[in-house]
């Protein structure tokens, strides 16, 4: 991603800033920021349906961001799921809200080696001066020392998981967000490589395509 498209600190706090009137943000920028367009504070946007540049959609985000007492950041157009926020609309996919943050501003090495951590200890937050950069390990040393429990599985959670993914259709990268698990684990639990069970068996939705196209041909 060119450096053209990311902001300066300095920026985010003026956007954030002024899109914050008495301490919330205008409600009427969650559906626009949503659709495209590039919001006005006013509450409306311009250029719909074009699609906007990376930049503008960064400088989007940061205007439907609320500060809190506590002092963390929380994106208003997010959709939860589990205990990290998503983000839509983003030019180049669908982003984890605080991931989206250090991107508007800073870079990710090649690979998605790092994790983006938080010093406050809220997933939801997306603050810049929160977020750091960390390996994997360094991101669990750092749960580890704050004391933060991770979710154990077991036989009733990895059944649900599975009966999600075959009734719901529901995305393994939402699952895994759901059940705050790595994506890694999620696949291999629908597949049946981990957690093995012999009564279950996963059947993609290209599988069922495929004999449904069969059995209507003549």
């Amino acid at each position: 991603m060119s450096q053209l498209e990311k902001l300066s600190i300095a920026t985010i706090n003026k956007l954030v800033g002024k899109a914050v009137v008495r301490g919330k943000v205008n409600r009427k920028l969650v559906p626009l920021f949503r659709r495209g367009g590039q919001l006005k504070l006013d509450g409306t946007s311009s250029g719909y349906p074009r699609k906007r540049t990376q930049r503008e959609f960064y400088e989007d985000f940061w205007m439907c961001v609320e500060p809190q007492s506590n002092g963390c950041w929380y994106h208003i157009a997010r959709k939860y799921f589990g205990p990290y926020a998503h983000c839509q609309g983003n030019p180049s996919g669908e982003r984890l809200v605080h991931r989206c943050a250090w991107e508007s501003f800073a870079s990710l090495p090649e690979g998605r080696s790092k994790h983006i951590c938080h010093t406050c200890d809220n997933p939801r937050c997306c603050r810049p001066d929160h977020l750091f950069l960390g390996t994997p390990f360094e991101n669990q040393y750092d749960s580890k020392r704050k004391g933060r429990n991770h979710i154990k599985l077991d036989w009733e959670r990895v059944n649900e998981i599975r009966a999600l993914r075959l009734s719901e259709k529901i995305r393994i990268k939402k699952l895994a967000a759901l059940f705050n698990i790595s994506y890694k684990n999620t696949y291999r639990i629908i597949h049946n490589t981990i957690w093995k069970d012999s009564t279950y068996i996963y059947v993609s939705n290209r599988s069922i395509q495929r004999k449904q196209t069969s059995a209507n041909q003549p």
